[in-house]
């Protein structure tokens, strides 16, 4: 990278990070994040939830075990117990939410619901029976059976049932296509924004005289392309760091294989959209048709966001061609890749497409931002502009 153009995209970064707009919408952001993360469990703490843990037993006698769990459980907790003929019976009513979990011989069966807290409670109830049966037919004092506890830990096996992890998929596949569509529109339109104010305070005029076109382009695109990342970055920390603190839920792990794929399209889905927002503010001259300038590629984002959200409700065939369009495929790919419903060679053929078109967006784009980000007065329609552009483009292959 040129010198020229690391100043630039220094230049734009430092000066929107200080700006009031950028400090305070990320801090509703992050507000907002924290706030619908921490709120459940805040309210069901305050208005009070039941305490209840129900607990399956096969075979055995469920009393003595309930008896001993509420004793450990904290104050105000009830144990209700259920006994099952078997372990499939068990296994079942735990899929099924019957039950919060369930112990048979070999384990301690739960879904991703299970407080751990109980879980843990069960375990030492179980680890202390155990010790206690197997000090009495080793003949030992129980003060020496403290060496028995590793053996006598009961292991933890998570049921997970098909629409559980359906429906976690879904939320993330929805979640996915939320972030990607206002991560491009927004980020896109600070470009086309500081394109168009540029333009509108004759600063571009004073920059243009240290710089090529290009090189304030890229610089451009360089530097609110890393602001925006470290913003995407600070509401996922606070979101996960929230989620931990209040124990609103366990951070899933399809999330956790979701962030690098969700990244990479962000960059490609970025580096798209920014060209061609900083080509539409180079056609305008003033801050009042920004919104017009931006909203035929805002409505071209739509597209892939709404087939995208329309998808979940079981409409594949439709995503899978929109993801594959490379002006959507930053959107809508990321949101099958979060369903599990995508095939490697469909995010090869999305992912080069993707690169393909971007290459040649940053040629054409580009140049129409050469030729229109010194010009000023009336607007100039994008039509206009490719004319212009093919007709130099002619011009110079007759030179």
């Amino acid at each position: 990278m040129s010198a020229p153009l690391l100043l630039v995209a220094r230049r734009d970064f430092v000066e929107r990070i200080r700006s009031r707009a950028f400090q305070i919408s990320t801090g509703v952001a992050l507000l907002l994040v924290v706030g619908f993360i921490a709120a459940p469990p805040l309210i069901a703490r305050i208005v009070g939830v039941d305490t209840t843990a129900r607990i399956g037993i096969v075979g055995e006698d469920p009393e003595p075990l309930l008896d001993a769990v509420e004793e450990l459980a904290p104050p105000g907790s009830t144990v209700e117990g259920e006994r099952f003929p078997d372990a499939a019976a068990a296994r079942k009513a735990v899929e099924e939410d019957e039950v919060d979990l369930a112990v048979t011989d070999e384990a301690i069966l739960i879904d991703a619901d299970t407080p751990r807290g109980l879980v843990a409670t069960v375990q030492a109830v179980l680890a202390r029976t155990r010790l206690a049966e197997r000090a009495a037919e080793l003949g030992l004092d129980p003060a020496d059976a403290a060496s028995l506890v590793a053996a006598t830990r009961v292991p933890v096996e998570e049921v997970t049932g098909d629409d559980e992890v359906g429906f976690a998929r879904a939320g993330a596949a929805f979640a996915a296509a939320v972030v990607m569509f206002v991560a491009i529109v927004t980020y896109g339109q600070w470009i086309l924004v500081g394109v168009v104010e540029e333009k509108a305070n004759r600063v571009v005029e004073l920059v243009l005289g240290a710089v090529r076109p290009h090189e304030l382009l890229g610089g451009k695109i360089l530097g609110i392309g890393a602001l925006g990342i470290l913003q995407l970055l600070l509401i996922a920390v606070a979101g996960v760091v929230t989620a931990e603190v209040a124990g609103a839920a366990d951070v899933p792990a399809i999330i956790a294989s979701l962030a690098g794929g969700v990244v990479v399209w962000f960059v490609l889905g970025f580096g798209l959209y920014a060209v061609l927002y900083a080509a539409a503010g180079s056609l305008v001259s003033r801050t009042e048709e920004a919104q017009n300038a931006a909203f035929p590629l805002t409505m071209l984002v739509m597209v892939p966001y709404i087939v995208a959200v329309a998808s979940l409700t079981g409409d594949g065939d439709v995503a899978r061609i929109v993801s594959l369009v490379p002006f959507w495929a930053p959107i809508a790919m990321p949101m099958r890749m979060a369903a599990g419903d995508v095939a490697p060679w469909e995010v090869g053929v999305a992912f080069v497409g993707t690169v393909v078109t971007i290459a040649v967006a940053v040629r054409v784009a580009g140049r129409i931002y050469a030729a229109n980000v010194l010009r000023t007065g009336s607007k100039t329609s994008l039509l206009r502009a490719l004319r212009e552009l093919r007709r130099s483009g002619r011009v110079a292959d007759r030179g």
